[in-house]
């Protein structure tokens, strides 16, 4: 292998690599947010009556935390897959 291919390669890779980290950290902010929103909740629970406002934030929280983890799950998938045929490509 050249030192051109093995420099494309490797240019490939960090981008797959890059994507992977933005990917991971929007996830793990998304998540914290939504388990802030259910903390949250659970503090006013603790202090007041179950309202409706409460059990909204409730909801809120638990969709967001199981949207971004499928949202993780999904795009780390994505880029498994681009891994993969990079390797193959290589091969």
């Amino acid at each position: 292998m050249s030192i051109k291919e093995e420099r494309e390669f490797q240019i490939e890779l960090l981008e797959i690599q890059i994507e992977h980290d933005t990917i991971t950290m929007l996830s793990t902010v998304l998540i914290s947010i939504g388990f802030s929103i259910i903390v949250s909740f659970g503090v006013t629970f603790s202090a007041v009556k179950l309202n409706w406002i409460g059990l909204v934030q409730l909801i809120i929280g638990v969709l967001m935390v199981l949207v971004s983890v499928l949202f993780w799950q999904n795009q780390t998938k994505k880029t498994d897959d681009k891994l993969k045929a990079l390797k193959e490509k290589r091969l």
